[in-house]
């Protein structure tokens, strides 16, 4: 395979990937109907910045993210238990968003990414877990 295949094949790949990541996004939104002081928003970004994109698009770089809606309305957060739970799901949702960016960008590794989407949701949850404990 040339180096141009392979950097057409990127492009088409990259392109897909956007789309899906764009309808994935919209599919995870929140309905209309919940209260959004009920749920917390896990964001798992990644920069996708490599020489296939740069010569697609003529450079640049442009940030991909994952958000995945994390619900507690289910938990009293009074409770260590519940907040236990709570920072549970949050976890499993910076890991899973994390993965599906692994997936969907296999060249370029992030091996912080949860790391970081669990620090960006955790003074949220920290100021839900304090409110419902007053």
């Amino acid at each position: 395979m040339t180096m141009r295949n392979i950097a057409q094949r990127t492009a088409t790949l990259l392109l897909a990937a956007t789309a899906f990541v764009v309808a994935g996004e919209a599919a995870l939104a929140q309905p209309a109907d919940e209260d959004p002081a009920n749920v917390i928003t896990v964001v798992a970004p990644r920069a996708v910045t490599n020489e296939v994109r740069r010569s697609v698009s003529g450079g640049g770089s442009v940030v991909i993210s994952i958000r995945i809606t994390v619900r507690y309305a289910d938990l009293d957060l009074a409770r260590p238990a519940g907040a236990a739970r709570l920072m549970t799901r949050i976890h499993a949702a910076a890991h899973d968003a994390c993965r599906h960016l692994d997936r969907l960008y296999p060249l370029i590794v992030d091996r912080r990414c949860i790391v970081r989407a669990v620090a960006d949701a955790t003074p949220r949850a920290n100021a839900v877990i304090a409110a419902a404990g007053k």
